[in-house]
């Protein structure tokens, strides 16, 4: 589903990656779904129910779906979940100009739980 998503996305002029020309992804669909919940969309269900037959953690950002996940005690990350691992990998010198460049895209992002976020990585919110 979520590949479906992607594949539609790009069908009507999204930018995005095309998953069919990336050799270091595997599309997988779950063997069974989770019960159907009005809160959590199809994509977010497919990909809970594979977390949670592979014992994978869930990179999600949906706040229904992560609601869901800490119910069950299952573990998931988000974007600055991400990234934050990113920077004290190394991998980024800072967070905060990426964070920025997402919410000018049209990604939103509670501003306490990014305040909290950054504070973890030594960095504040620009002014």
């Amino acid at each position: 589903m979520v590949a479906q998503e992607i594949a539609h996305g790009l069908s009507l002029g999204a930018t995005g990656p095309h998953l069919d020309r990336l050799a270091w992804v595997c599309v997988r669909s779950p063997a069974h779904l989770i019960p159907p919940s009005p809160d959590i969309h199809a994509g977010e269900l497919e990909a809970i129910s594979l977390a949670i037959e592979t014992g994978w953690r869930v990179l999600i950002d949906d706040q229904m779906g992560r609601r869901y996940l800490h119910r069950l005690g299952h573990p998931f990350t988000g974007t600055l979940g991400v990234l934050m691992a990113a920077k004290q990998a190394g991998l980024l010198p800072q967070v905060s100009p990426i964070v920025a460049a997402l919410v000018q895209e049209g990604y939103w992002i509670d501003k306490a739980a990014l305040q909290k976020a950054l504070g973890m990585v030594n960095e504040t919110l620009p002014l």
